[in-house]
C-alpha cells in the first residue's frame, strides 16, 4: 500500500504530473529525467526511489530496440554514475562496448575511464585500462600517469618500459622518446624495491646512457639513486667511480662530481654519528652491526681522507 500511496503522491502533484507527461512523450531524453529527479530530491526517499527505478526500467526498454545508439547507452551510463550504482555502471560499460561497433568504442571507453578513476577501486581500475590498452595502445601514457598517482610504481615501469621500447609509438601528449626514458630512471631509481621485482634496472639505464649522450650525467647518477635507496652503498660508490672514469663533457663531471660528494657526506655523517653513539653506549657490540655503512668497519678517518 506504500508504494501505491507514493504513486498517487507523485500524479496528484501537478508539478510532477507536468514531469510525468513530459517523459511519456521523450522516456529516453536524460536530461527530462534530471530536472525531474532534481525537483523530486525533496520528496520522501521511497519517492525517489521508485522515480530512479522507472528511469532504469525505461532505459533498458530502450535498448532492447535502440541497442545500436551510442547516445542512449551514454545517457544511461552517465544516470548510473549519478546513482553511484558501481556493479550495474560496469556492466552496462561493458554492454555498450558489446553491443557497438568497433568505430563507436571511443566515445564509450572516454566515459568508461573516467568513471572508473572516480569509482577509486584500483584493482577494477587496472583491469579496465589493460582492456583499453588492447582497443588503443597510444594511450598507454594515460594508464601510466593513473598508476603513478595511486602509488603502483611497478606496473607504471612495465608500462613506460613498453613506451620506450616501442619505435613505433607516438606519445599522445607529444612527450619525446628521451623525456619517457627519463622518467622511466626516476620511477627505477624512487622506487627500486617494486621496480626491481619485475624490470632489470641496471641494464635499462645503461641503455639509456649509450642512447642519450646529452644526459649521461643525470642517467649515472639516478643509476647510482636506484642502489642507494637499495640500500647498496657499495655498489652505488662503484657506479660513481665508473661514471667519474667514463664522462667526457664538463658539465655531466661536475653532476656526478657534486652527487658523489654529496652521498660520500651523507655516508660520513651517518658513520660519525654512529660512532659517536657506540661510544656512549659501551655495551653495545659492534660485531652486530650488519647495517650496510659498518660492513668495513670504524673507517671514518679513511672517508675523510677520501672526501
Amino acid at each position: 500500500m506504500d508504494a501505491v500511496d507514493d504513486i498517487t503522491s507523485i500524479l496528484e502533484d501537478e508539478e510532477a504530473l507536468r514531469y510525468e507527461e513530459e517523459i511519456s512523450r521523450n522516456p529516453y531524453i536524460l536530461d527530462v529525467w534530471t530536472k525531474y529527479l532534481d525537483f523530486r530530491k525533496r520528496g520522501k526517499p521511497r519517492t525517489r526511489y521508485l522515480i530512479y527505478e522507472r528511469a532504469i526500467n525505461t532505459y533498458e526498454r530502450a535498448l532492447v530496440h535502440l541497442h545500436k545508439m551510442p547516445r542512449i547507452w551514454l545517457d544511461y551510463a552517465e544516470l548510473l554514475m549519478a546513482l553511484k550504482r558501481g556493479t550495474l555502471t560496469r556492466r552496462t560499460f561493458d554492454r555498450a562496448l558489446q553491443a557497438l561497433p568497433v568505430t563507436q568504442h571511443d566515445r564509450v571507453w572516454a566515459l568508461y575511464l573516467e568513471w572508473v578513476e572516480v569509482l577509486g577501486v584500483v584493482e577494477t581500475a587496472v583491469k579496465v585500462y589493460r582492456r583499453y590498452l588492447m582497443f588503443d595502445p597510444q594511450h598507454r601514457e594515460a594508464y601510466v600517469d593513473y598508476l603513478v598517482k595511486v602509488g603502483n610504481a611497478e606496473e607504471a615501469a612495465v608500462q613506460l618500459a613498453a613506451c620506450v621500447e616501442d619505435e613505433d609509438f607516438i606519445s599522445p601528449l607529444g612527450h619525446s622518446n628521451h623525456q619517457m626514458w627519463m622518467r622511466l630512471c626516476d620511477l627505477c631509481a624512487q622506487h627500486p624495491l617494486e621496480v626491481g621485482r619485475s624490470l632489470k634496472v641496471d641494464p635499462i639505464i645503461r641503455s639509456g646512457i649509450a642512447r642519450f649522450t646529452d644526459e649521461v650525467g643525470k642517467l649515472w647518477c639516478r643509476l647510482a639513486d636506484f642502489y642507494i635507496r637499495g640500500g647498496q652503498f657499495e655498489r652505488a660508490r662503484d657506479i660513481f667511480e665508473e661514471a667519474v672514469g667514463t664522462v667526457i663533457t664538463v658539465r655531466d663531471f661536475s653532476t656526478v662530481f657534486d652527487t658523489y660528494a654529496q652521498f660520500e657526506e651523507s655516508v660520513l655523517s651517518a658513520k660519525m654519528e654512529a660512532a659517536a653513539a657506540d661510544e656512549d653506549d659501551s655495551d653495545q657490540d659492534d660485531d652486530d652491526q650488519d647495517d650496510d655503512l659498518d660492513v668495513e668497519g670504524n673507517d671514518v678517518d679513511l672517508r675523510l681522507a677520501r672526501l
